[in-house]
């Protein structure tokens, strides 16, 4: 599924752990549709805002940044 554009972000604790996520690979935690507040008509939109919130499993979860 491609909505015309290719997102990527790295999010790093202390400049040490960091979490990576590739849209275009699917490598990550942030898939949209996996959230309660998705749906389709959302991504229809030309802007839209979600909010994401870090727990201490996804910083447990981190890899050493490369």
């Amino acid at each position: 599924m491609s909505h015309g554009n290719s997102d990527s972000v790295i999010i790093a604790f202390d400049n040490e752990k960091c979490i990576k996520h590739e849209t275009e690979t699917k490598i990550g935690t942030f898939d949209f549709r996996n959230y309660d507040n998705y749906t389709p008509q959302l991504v229809e939109q030309r802007k839209f805002t979600l909010y994401y919130t870090f727990t201490e499993e996804h910083y447990a979860q981190a890899q050493p940044c490369e």
